[in-house]
């Protein structure tokens, strides 16, 4: 990543220039298909699912909590767009009411699929979260399961940090 040019440093420029740094360097949910969830129910993997479809509002107004969830619980938080994967949702007994689709929250301990029905406030979430992975059930799954960040993640995640800081010193001194 290179460091961002700034030909002019308006305000309103400069925020959109680090909202886009930022949501670039921010975790994002695992887009999970068919063969992934397979894949990762055979590892015992826990992990919480947000099933979800493109046209549903309150599926979109979760996105920002869930990938909050992502970077606080990396590779426990995944998404599953129904409109892509029907098989999935269909064989994880998700179903949309069309005049009025909701998301659908399930927690894979390793071993079921236990359906989340607390309120979707992302203090909620945490909560629930803390409690699954404290769980014995869970616990003893996670060494596994969640895998160290790489060091080409990192790097990458220096290298935004760095374009961010230079951004912000040129912007700076064009003040």
């Amino acid at each position: 990543v290179e460091a961002v040019p700034v030909m002019s440093c308006s305000p309103p420029m400069r925020w959109l220039v680090i909202a886009t740094l930022v949501a670039t360097a921010a975790a994002a949910p695992a887009e999970v298909d068919g063969p992934s969830l397979a894949q990762a129910m055979r590892d015992g993997r826990p992990f919480f699912l947000k099933f979800d479809t493109a046209p549903c509002q309150r599926c979109r107004e979760l996105d920002g909590a869930w990938a909050e969830l992502a970077g606080e619980y990396p590779g426990l938080i995944g998404r599953v767009d129904c409109t892509r994967s029907p098989d999935v949702c269909a064989a994880r007994q998700i179903a949309f009411d069309p005049d009025e689709p909701v998301p659908t929250l399930k927690f894979w301990s390793g071993t079921a699929f236990r359906v989340y029905t607390g309120p979707h406030e992302i203090e909620y979430f945490r909560v629930y979260l803390r409690r699954k992975v404290q769980s014995e059930e869970v616990s003893e799954r996670l060494d596994t399961a969640l895998r160290p960040i790489s060091a080409d993640e990192l790097s990458r995640a220096w290298r935004l940090a760095l374009s961010l800081g230079r951004l912000l010193v040129a912007c700076a001194a064009a003040v």
